[in-house]
């Protein structure tokens, strides 16, 4: 798959069906996405879980809750800001431009007349350590499926979708990992995104770093990085 000016990369996933990621909850409503169980009464009352933490809250009456997909590093507490990816196949890279898409998590902040009251995440929250046990780095972890065709993928809504932008070496990559704490995140068509991802494939490891732009034209941005102007950190895996 080839890449178009500005970072973008075509031929993406069809319009996902259901909610869209950026969700709205109404007085009376409730909301189920994967773990994630969320209800607002009539009264104000809000309640929200996902196994590992519950947020409830009074609202004032009339008020809506929002729910906006965060960077997967807060839930069940902000232990790590990386993210570790571990394919299901290992990937076969051919030493020049490539590009894979991957699944990935993400977690929703949950908002109410503007004031965060938490996060709490649709998939079941995982960590590993990368390295050894000296120097290496404790990561979340997911294990992803990817495909040069992002449409192969069907991703649930309770993942985002990534693209992996692969140059270098030929190699054989079981998985990446890269800084995700501060990344902005896209919506586009009902699907959460990444921003493009790197990565340079050496003899012996692979560097990622993440590119702040969407991997796909007509992305909305719904948050944005707080590290402006510095640049994205390079994660470093040994294969």
């Amino acid at each position: 798959m080839s890449g178009t000016g500005g970072g973008h990369h075509e031929g993406g996933p069809p319009p996902a069906g259901g909610e869209q990621p950026r969700l709205t909850l109404e007085p009376g409503g409730e909301l189920s996405l994967g773990r994630l169980e969320a209800k607002l009464g009539t009264n104000g009352l809000l309640e929200a879980c996902d196994g590992y933490n519950c947020i409830r809250a009074r609202l004032p009456r009339g008020a809506a809750a929002r729910l906006e997909p965060v960077p997967p590093v807060h839930v069940p507490s902000q232990m790590t800001n990386c993210l570790y990816l571990e394919f299901e196949e290992q990937l076969v890279t051919p030493g020049e431009h490539a590009v894979f898409w991957a699944t990935v998590p993400y977690e929703l902040a949950i908002y109410a007349n503007g004031v965060l009251l938490g996060y709490l995440s649709p998939l079941r929250v995982k960590y590993t350590l990368v390295g050894d046990v000296v120097e290496g780095t404790v990561c979340r972890y997911h294990r992803s499926r990817a495909s040069t065709d992002p449409r192969e993928l069907q991703a649930g809504m309770e993942e985002a979708l990534a693209a992996i932008e692969f140059r270098g070496a030929p190699g054989r990559v079981p998985g990446v990992g890269f800084h995700v704490a501060d990344i902005p995140l896209y919506v586009k068509d009902g699907r959460v995104y990444y921003p493009l991802v790197r990565a340079e494939v050496g003899a012996s490891r692979v560097s990622s770093r993440v590119d702040q732009r969407p991997p796909v034209e007509g992305a909305r941005g719904v948050q944005r990085s707080r590290q402006r102007g510095i640049l994205p950190q390079v994660f470093v895996v040994t294969i």
